[in-house]
C-alpha cells in the first residue's frame, strides 16, 4: 500500500496495515498496524503505531504513541511521546513530555521539558530537560545531562516481570551531570555539578561541585568534593 502526498494539500488521515509504505508528507493522524516504511519526512498531528515504523527522514508530531519499534533517520520532534519498545533516532530528539519504557538510542542531542525513561538510554550528545528521571534496566550512557531536577537510579520491575533485563547491569555512565537538584545511584561520572546533590550507593564520581548541600552514601566513591560559594 503506497500513499503519495502533496504538502500543499489539506491534511488528511493515513492508515497503514500489514507491510506497507508511504512517501511521507503532511497528515492529520497517522496510524500504523504492522510494519511501515516512510520514504521521506512525516509531519502530522498524531502518530500511532502498533508494530514497527521506519522513517527515512524526520518525524514531527504533536502526539506520538508507539507500542513496538520506531526508527527515524533524521530528527524527531514531538510535543508528547509515549513509547513502549525501542526508539532509534539518527539525529536529535526534541520534545515536551517524553515517556519511554524500553530502549532509546540517539546519535544527536535530546532536549525536552520532561524526560522519563524506564529502561536503557544511549545518547551521543547532551540530554537537556527540566525534569530528568531515569530508571535503569540495563547499562546506559549519556555524554552529558543538564536539567533542573535530575534523578537516576535502578528500576526494580517487581514480581510480575522479574525476567525483564535479567542479568543486565543497571548503571549509567556520563561525562558531566549538572542540575539544581541531583539524586544519583549506580552512576559513574567525571563531574557532577549542582545545588542540592545526593550521591547514592554504587556511584563513582571523580569531582562533585555543589553550592547548597552534599550527601554521600558510604557505598559510593567520590574523588573530590568542592563547595562553591558566592554564586
Amino acid at each position: 500500500m503506497n500513499q503519495q502526498n502533496n504538502p500543499k494539500m489539506t491534511r488528511h488521515n493515513l492508515r497503514l496495515v500489514g507491510e506497507s509504505s508511504s512517501n511521507g508528507g503532511f497528515f492529520d493522524e497517522v496510524r500504523v498496524t504492522g510494519d511501515a516504511v516512510f520514504n521521506g519526512d512525516v509531519d502530522c498531528q498524531s502518530f500511532k503505531c502498533t508494530g514497527n515504523s521506519a522513517v527515512d527522514g524526520s518525524l514531527s508530531a504533536d502526539l506520538l504513541k508507539i507500542t513496538g519499534n520506531l526508527g527515524v533517520e533524521g530528527n524527531l520532534n514531538v510535543a508528547n511521546m509515549h513509547l513502549t519498545g525501542e526508539l532509534k533516532v539518527n539525529g536529535h530528539i526534541t520534545g515536551g513530555k517524553v515517556q519511554l519504557f524500553g530502549e532509546c538510542a540517539a546519535n544527536g542531542e535530546i532536549r525536552a521539558e520532561n524526560f522519563l525513561i524506564k529502561g536503557v538510554v544511549q545518547a551521543e550528545g547532551m540530554l537537556n530537560a527540566e525534569q530528568v528521571e531515569i530508571r535503569m534496566l540495563g547499562s546506559s550512557r549519556i555524554r552529558e545531562i543538564v536539567g533542573t531536577h535530575i534523578e537516576v537510579k535502578p528500576y526494580e520491575p517487581g514480581k510480575w516481570m522479574p525476567w525483564l533485563w535479567h542479568g543486565s547491569k543497571k548503571e549509567l555512565e556520563a561525562s558531566v551531570i549538572e542540575g539544581d537538584v541531583i539524586r544519583l545511584r549506580n552512576v559513574t561520572a567525571d563531574v557532577v555539578r549542582g545545588g542540592d546533590v545526593e550521591i547514592g550507593p554504587g556511584c563513582r564520581i571523580r569531582l562533585v561541585e555543589y553550592s547548597e548541600a552534599l550527601r554521600q552514601d558510604e557505598q559510593s566513591e567520590v574523588g573530590q568534593s568542592v563547595k562553591r560559594t558566592g554564586e
